[in-house]
Formats: structure tokens, C-alpha cells, sequence
């Protein structure tokens, strides 16, 4: 209920910007094209839109990375050993005994 009440919120200012900046214009130069006469509240939200666009492969890959890290991490340091229905727990605690460095000092 809170997050609608933001997002509610959140539309109403935005609005509320747009309709006070309806009147205001701007040129917007793109190196071959000239856009003429754009609303600047337009622009800015294209901008926004345009920058989101432009980050969200970054945020996805380098979460996609810290992932792989983490798993790469866990699986070098543990290895699982899946008992059976005839092991014993000694027999579980040997193995993973046997599997663990040893600290030769």
C-alpha cells in the first residue's frame, strides 16, 4: 500500500511539473538533426528514459558478475558430500574430513 501511495505521489509531481513547463520550449540538436520547439519537460524525461536504458546492462552484468563470484567462492570452498542410505555420520565426518586441507604447520 505505501509503494502505490509513492508511486502516486511521484505521478502527480511529475504532472504537476509538466503542466508548468508546458509553455517552455526548447531546441534540441542532435549532430544531424534539429528538433525545434520541444517541450523542455519532454526533453528532460527522454533524457532520463535514454540514461536508464543506457546503465541498465551495466547494473545487470556487474550484478551478474558479483553472482558468479560468489558462487565460484562457495564452490572452491566447500565441496558437498551427499551421504547414503548405508553411511554412517562417522563415515560422512571421515569424508569430509579427508576432503578439507590440511594445515601442515
Amino acid at each position: 500500500m505505501m509503494q502505490f501511495i509513492v508511486s502516486l505521489i511521484m505521478v502527480v509531481l511529475v504532472a504537476l511539473f509538466a503542466g508548468f513547463n508546458m509553455t517552455e520550449r526548447c531546441d534540441i540538436n542532435l549532430i544531424f538533426y534539429t528538433f525545434k520547439n520541444v517541450p523542455v519537460f519532454l526533453a528532460l524525461i527522454i533524457a532520463f528514459v535514454v540514461g536508464v536504458v543506457i546503465t541498465l546492462p551495466y547494473v545487470f552484468l556487474k550484478r551478474h558478475q558479483r553472482v558468479a563470484r560468489k558462487k565460484e567462492k562457495h564452490g572452491a570452498r566447500v565441496s558437498p558430500v551427499m551421504p547414503t542410505s548405508t553411511s554412517s555420520a562417522d563415515e560422512l565426518s571421515a569424508n569430509i574430513d579427508a576432503q578439507s586441507p590440511r594445515n601442515n604447520s
